[in-house]
């Protein structure tokens, strides 16, 4: 070969190949924003149900995201204080907790009381002392936030949802922007652990933006003529409060004009608070310059309508779905402001939910599933007869607990009762009683028999909470526990993973993206390696 042609091989070499080549590169930094979403009794079902009709948000995030389709919390008291909690420690409510949106404790006199999760008094709330404080005082894990805040001091932590049991759990102890919308007030809130007053960005908020979307008074449907199959007929008796079941939804009709407590109640049960929370988000993200700077964000949003309507009129409603197509449409918009605000490269989301929830017993049975709902008479004939049973057996503790299960048992509706005792030393007979291991808190009891120590279980489809309208969760079966579980970020793939997760894993795989130590003791684990790094 002559040493002109070698010297052209030379020179192709050095153009094509990059500078550095052989050596190993240092790795980009990674996004500076992390969007986490929680939408409040999202199923795990309906993002695949209801595909066809999102074009926006939801469509974006299974078009561009890593999809877990069997990803499931693994803990028996399905509500919105654990699962906020456990997205956002990693760890099960045995260990951060939160076991429930409320629990019953003893007092120094023996006597059991009920006690809200995020009660904290040493947090009132700013600007309206005479409300009881809320807080993250019974928070007893560190969250991502934290993690975020401690590898670098200068993250930014925003946390905003229309309920404080959310937004507090995700944000836990962080020095964090903390709002919650109380919905008495017509406005958002803050406890004292994380301010002392309200940001000028807040106040212009409230003064200028919510009035505008806080102004509804009627609710109509948005959901296409061609998709209105996908859920259940707009008219079902069950529903609401069992007369008005049907579009339009209207405030005249549905609460009153004249009384504004009555007006902002029912403003509360539709689409528009998801609304308030994120163009909030927005103003967040521009006050705060979040993803903005140096330092890496986080921006945790807790959408609550689709449990609030869920709650009213079900998952499979014609209610349920208007509002997810509009919660599609309007995380759209906020997913391109981001785009434009910080760059498509610029932000991490993780995307859950907090429980899944029951059909309406009604419309199980109407499929030919088992469905029954529980009257309060029914339960606290249980609780009575447990009581009794318990008394009879003495003084001690254990034995109190199995006969209180064995009686509790004698109800047709009940499929299994236990005492903790004998499941937390001899272990679970079962995969589901492992999962009542997770939600058990020796001084935290969960009703209706926890303060008995025991635990019970329904029959699939069987339904105690709301009577004799509605639904919600609280079981540890598939459908509250199945929730989407979704990771988009740069450099990671799009499409479904179909291993089985935990929800546990989520706030540990963000982390990891974000190159953000966390504790070495969680339960939850990076999911993705080194993707995104």
């Amino acid at each position: 070969m002559s040493l002109r042609a070698l010297s052209v091989i030379l020179l192709l070499v050095l153009v094509l190949v990059p500078a550095g080549c052989g050596e190993e590169q240092p790795p980009a930094d990674p996004p500076k924003l992390l969007v986490y979403v929680v939408v409040d009794q999202l199923r795990g079902d309906l993002l695949d149900r209801y595909d066809t009709v999102f074009t926006a948000g939801f469509a974006r995030l299974r078009a561009e995201g890593r999809r877990f389709p069997n990803a499931t919390f693994d803990h028996a008291q399905t509500s919105t204080s654990p699962g906020h909690a456990t997205a956002s420690t990693g760890t099960h409510p045995h260990r951060h907790g939160l076991v429930g949106n409320s629990w019953v404790e003893q007092d120094d006199e023996g006597n059991w009381g009920s006690v809200y999760a995020l009660r904290d008094l040493d947090s009132p709330i700013v600007g309206f002392p005479d409300m009881e404080g809320r807080g993250p005082a019974n928070l007893d894990r560190s969250t991502i936030g934290e993690w975020m805040q401690s590898a670098t001091p200068g993250s930014r932590v925003v946390s905003l949802s229309a309920k404080d049991r959310a937004a507090i759990a995700m944000a836990g102890r962080a020095e964090a922007e903390v709002y919650w919308m109380e919905e008495a007030l017509s406005r958002f809130v803050t406890g004292a652990h994380y301010r002392s007053d309200y940001p000028d960005w807040v106040e212009t908020f409230q003064r200028d933006v919510l009035p505008g979307i806080w102004a509804d008074t009627v609710w109509t449907s948005t959901v296409p003529d061609w998709a209105q199959s996908l859920s259940r007929p707009d008219t079902f008796p069950y529903e609401g409060d069992g007369v008005n079941t049907y579009f339009p939804h209207r405030a005249s009709r549905e609460a009153s004009l004249e009384d504004e407590r009555l007006l902002n109640r029912w403003r509360g049960r539709g689409p528009w608070p998801d609304y308030a929370v994120l163009a909030l988000a927005q103003e967040a993200v521009l006050a705060l310059e979040l993803g903005q700077r140096d330092a890496p964000d986080l921006i945790a949003l807790a959408l609550s309508q689709a449990d609030r309507i869920g709650h009213d009129y079900g998952p499979l409603s014609r209610e349920q779905l208007d509002n997810l197509v509009r919660l599609d449409r309007s995380l759209g918009a906020f997913l391109d402001f981001l785009d434009e605000t910080v760059g498509p490269d610029g932000w991490v989301l993780g995307l859950t939910a907090d429980h899944g929830a029951i059909e309406l017993p009604e419309a199980r049975a109407d499929l030919g599933l088992y469905g029954r709902r529980i009257s309060p008479t029914e339960l606290r004939e249980v609780i009575d007869r447990a009581e009794a049973a318990a008394e009879a057996a003495g003084s001690d503790p254990v034995e109190r607990a199995r006969a209180a299960a064995r009686t509790a048992m004698e109800a047709d509706w009940i499929e299994d009762a236990f005492a903790f005792h004998d499941l937390l030393n001899d272990g679970p007979a079962d995969t589901i009683q492992a999962l009542f291991a997770h939600s058990w808190h020796e001084e935290r009891r969960l009703p209706p028999l926890g303060h008995f120590g025991v635990g019970a279980r329904t029959v699939e489809g069987a339904y105690s909470g709301r009577y004799p309208y509605g639904t919600g969760h609280g079981s540890p079966f598939y459908f509250d526990r199945h929730v989407p579980f979704i990771v988009r970020a740069p450099g990671v793939e799009p499409g479904a993973d179909l291993r089985r997760v935990s929800v546990v894993d989520l706030a540990p795989t963000l982390a990891a993206i974000l190159r953000v130590p966390v504790p070495d003791d969680l339960d939850g684990v990076d999911l993705l390696g080194n993707e995104g790094r």
